[in-house]
């Protein structure tokens, strides 16, 4: 594994914490959300944010967002020493180097779509910006 930070984001309708520290995740979309048409307002839409690094590469500060277009809808700065139990794990090629991996979660409740938009799942981790996937929200009565 290299050094460098990797991100990914998985989008969904809703996250649940259930017994033994998992969470499960409800309703995962793809490249695309599909609605019938706009204006419309969804219950709740998550994002889930995860970065993963080496152990011995630990970031000091670490900032997700989640955008629609260029707006920011959600933040979450944390700092190394904000993180409460890191998930660390073993690669699953079996060798003893360490991966820490940092998460976030982004609920949106009532959110309210006027018109098609992406939405955009970004992390800085100490100063350098990752991305970590889009959602593109479109309207079935729409011509794409």
């Amino acid at each position: 594994m290299t050094s460098e930070p990797i991100m990914w984001a998985t989008y969904c309708d809703d996250v649940r914490q259930e017994v033994g520290n998992k969470l499960s995740y409800l309703g995962v979309y793809g490249p695309n959300l599909i609605v019938q048409s706009f204006p419309t307002t969804l219950v709740k839409l998550c994002c889930v944010f995860s970065v993963r690094v080496p152990t011995s590469a630990a970031p000091r500060h670490v900032i997700f967002k989640l955008l629609r277009d260029d707006d920011v809808l959600f933040e979450a700065d944390l700092s190394t020493s904000d993180m409460k139990d890191p998930a660390i794990g073993t690669l699953a090629d079996g060798t003893d180097r360490r991966i820490l991996t940092i998460s976030s979660i982004a609920q949106l409740v009532g959110f309210s779509i006027t018109q098609p938009c992406v939405l955009k799942a970004r992390a800085i981790v100490d100063g350098k910006e990752l991305r970590g996937g889009a959602l593109e929200l479109l309207a079935a009565d729409v011509k794409h």
